[in-house]
């Protein structure tokens, strides 16, 4: 198991669960889970963010994640 740290912005923290703080939440997930996974755990569609970044490097669903990683989920800004 690994635990990480999931920062959701602006709407998509609607999707959050209990535990969820500004600063993020920490979740444990077993060895070798995908960034997708971990999207779909938070039930986020993989084609509504817009950028995701692991400790401040882009990153795509396929991305493996490890230990202490700290994911940012930032969704499609909508404006006129």
């Amino acid at each position: 198991m690994i635990r990480v740290t999931i920062k959701l912005a602006g709407p998509l923290r609607h999707h959050h669960r209990k535990g969820y703080t500004p600063r993020g939440e920490a979740v444990e997930l077993p060895d070798g889970v995908t960034v997708g996974e971990l999207l779909k755990v938070f039930a986020i569609k993989e084609a509504h963010p817009q950028l995701i970044t692991i400790n401040r490097q882009k990153a795509t669903p396929e991305t493996v994640l490890t230990e202490g990683d700290v994911i940012c989920v930032i969704p499609r800004a909508l404006g006129g």
